[in-house]
């Protein structure tokens, strides 16, 4: 398809001043950095150590979370472009354009966000061990939910924290937009909105070799809003249940300025 870009200029401009006049959404709510702080000084290194680095996992979290709550308002105002839009081709040249690769992007964030909590829990974790051997750090790729709880799995506020976390990408949410992250980083994933993509084609079925010519149908864009709103909220959970996690913990070892902060 060869893009138009008069009417890349005309939707644009149209989505431009939709997003003007949209309104803030509650059900999203904005995360406030100042609560993701430790207050106060600190009497060695190692407690300005945690300290610094909780407070930069946290942040590149809320940069994340946040990240979403723009696309899923934007997404809410192309949608009221995309429904003025009565020429098929040109509906599809916009979302090709304008929503194709976020879309992509904002599915897989959920595993992302998910991947990250465990890797900010587990260099945590490492950091109160306090190694003298190189060779009990874990490796980088082996970072995974089972070593994090080897790390961090005593502390007081692990149990909500791990509750939590299952919550977030979950095997519901996974099956509902077609397990599109992990295929799209490993397979073929369904298409937005157009087209169709190849399913298993040849397959183990019961102890046989199986064929299909079946198609992964595309993600509809009207459905990946409530989809991703959900899963928004179970990051805010999330995020919190992380922080007084951590801020438990510093309690708990007595680290200077770990007070709780103010909702």
């Amino acid at each position: 398809m060869v893009p138009n870009y008069e009417t890349h200029l005309e939707a644009y401009t149209e989505f431009c001043r939709i997003r003007g006049l949209h309104q803030a959404m509650p059900d999203l709510p904005i995360l406030d950095y100042s609560r993701f702080k430790f207050p106060g000084a600190f009497s060695n290194l190692m407690q300005f150590m945690y300290a610094a680095h909780s407070e930069g996992f946290a942040r590149e979290i809320l940069n994340e979370i946040h990240n979403l709550r723009r696309y899923l308002t934007d997404l809410q105002c192309w949608l009221v472009v995309l429904k003025s839009l009565t020429e098929e081709e040109k509906r599809r040249d916009v979302i090709i354009e304008f929503l194709d690769d976020r879309t992509v992007l904002a599915l897989g964030r959920s595993t992302a966000i998910k991947s990250r909590f465990i890797y900010a829990a587990t260099k945590l974790g490492l950091v109160y061990a306090k190694l003298a051997d190189a060779n009990d750090l874990p490796r980088e790729h082996e970072i995974d939910v089972t070593e994090m709880k080897n790390w961090i799995g005593t502390w007081p506020g692990y149990p909500r924290f791990i509750v939590d976390l299952n919550d977030l990408d979950g095997t519901d949410f996974r099956r509902s937009i077609s397990n599109f992250r992990n295929l799209d980083a490993h397979r073929f994933p369904p298409r937005v909105e157009y087209g169709l993509t190849p399913a298993r084609g040849i397959f183990l079925n019961e102890g046989r070799i199986s064929y299909s010519v079946d198609y992964n149908q595309p993600v509809k864009l009207p459905d990946v809003g409530p989809l991703l709103a959900a899963e928004y909220s179970r990051m805010v959970k999330t995020v919190d249940s992380f922080w007084a996690m951590i801020l438990a913990q510093a309690r708990a070892c007595r680290i200077e300025g770990a007070q709780r902060p103010k909702a």
